[in-house]
């Protein structure tokens, strides 16, 4: 497969967008007072190919008769782009936006000589490889050091083909209850139609850990104890155990607080999947489901109760190339979604493992093999996160790995 060669640069966006888009000059003088453009909002959705797009919503001034979007590299500056747009617009989604890290964008509403200016906000535009790199291999520089929350090197996830079924017990409250149908119903896109899931309800099976079966996650409302019992943890809202057989993920059982929320339950399924943790970067978050801060603690503000537009895009990416689970980076690296040469780092990032340790090869226990106990727990952790742990028999298939999930605003490292 052929691969990226080429960034865009600043330049081609200001070249690019001198002022497009329509509306009114706004010349004509008015007596009605003008309003002031409200509420600006952005999402910014990484494409292959460097052709980022940015969704700006905002709450259009009153009797303003134009309004342009104004970018700069610097708070308060246009010198990228001006963007004019109706005077009652309220949405406008810009193709392409560099990966150039940080911009700032304001919407300024106009009418005859009057002015008003909305709230600034900032603009991230990313190499999207960073990010496929980050969610789906827990590599790269946008990977949090650490706490990758899967196996480092190695897209993980339940074998191709899978029917997924994902319940949870009738205890769960309504917003965990929501966010397990709105995830489950979001794997068909998310895998390009090489996996599906279904969602049901079911009676509480009780705190003990076992494997749910093939192709299966549950989750259950737990108390304090139970959930402790579990990880071992003593101030968790909730602990994951997966299975395997070999290198093929088989199950999930997940117990949670109901102080956990909706967003646990869907980080925690993403985890299920096949996502990574990835660092909340400016203008990517908010919202990120996966994505915590690099300090290792969950971003109070950006995780939503399913896959965000962003982590979707990188995962439909891989398998829309062909890419299926137990891939390792090498093959991400020769499709062109992942690369060893980004450049500069961006701030507070670091790479979860020199590129040259990470596995080539499927078998994703090998780092664990004739290791001790203690240097298995040292792994677990860098893998999956603090007070995680593997458990495995060099002479069976058999493999559980378990990690708590720790509230918003703890640390996990």
């Amino acid at each position: 497969m052929r691969r990226l060669t080429s960034l865009f640069t600043i330049a081609t966006l200001a070249g690019a967008l001198p002022s497009c888009g329509g509306g009114s000059s706004g010349t004509s003088p008015t007596s009605a007072a003008l309003g002031v453009p409200a509420g600006l909002q952005v999402q910014t959705v990484p494409e292959i190919g460097n052709k980022n797009s940015a969704a700006f919503t905002w709450i259009a001034a009153s009797n303003a008769a134009s309004q342009t979007i104004e970018i700069g590299r610097a708070s308060g500056g246009k010198d990228v782009a001006t963007i004019q747009v109706a005077g009652s617009a309220t949405t406008h989604t810009q193709m392409p936006v560099p990966p150039v890290g940080v911009l700032y964008a304001r919407v300024v509403a106009t009418a005859g000589s009057q002015t008003q200016v909305s709230n600034e906000v900032q603009v991230g535009s990313y190499d999207p490889r960073q990010i496929i790199d980050a969610t789906l291999l827990g590599s790269g520089p946008l990977a949090v050091a650490g706490n990758a929350g899967c196996g480092i090197g190695i897209f993980d996830g339940f074998p191709s083909g899978t029917v997924l079924s994902i319940e949870g017990t009738s205890t769960l409250t309504t917003d965990q209850q929501t966010a397990l149908r709105d995830t489950a119903a979001q794997v068909a896109t998310l895998t390009a139609g090489d996996q599906s899931a279904n969602a049901g309800i079911i009676a509480d099976p009780g705190p003990a850990v076992v494997n749910p079966g093939t192709n299966r996650m549950v989750i259950r409302l737990a108390t304090q104890a139970e959930v402790s019992a579990q990880c071992g943890c003593t101030n968790c809202v909730g602990c994951a155990s997966s299975f395997y057989r070999g290198v093929q993920r088989t199950g999930v059982f997940m117990q949670a607080l109901s102080t956990s929320g909706g967003p646990t339950v869907a980080h925690e399924i993403g985890h299920g999947i096949g996502f990574c943790h990835i660092i909340s970067a400016v203008g990517i978050n908010p919202p990120m489901t996966l994505g915590i801060t690099t300090d290792g603690v969950f971003s109070p503000n950006g995780r939503i109760s399913k896959i965000d537009p962003v982590m979707a895009k990188a995962m439909q990416t891989a398998y829309t190339t062909g890419l299926r689970p137990r891939g390792t980076r090498n093959q991400f690296l020769a499709a062109g979604l992942v690369s060893d040469n980004y450049g500069a780092p961006s701030a507070g990032a670091a790479s979860v493992l020199p590129y040259e340790k990470l596995p080539t090869s499927s078998d994703r226990w090998a780092p664990f093999r004739g290791k001790t106990k203690a240097q298995q727990i040292a792994i677990a952790e860098l893998w999956y996160g603090k007070g995680a742990r593997v458990d495995f028999d060099d002479k069976t298939e058999e493999v559980r790995v378990t990690k708590p999930i720790c509230a918003e605003g703890e640390a996990k490292r």
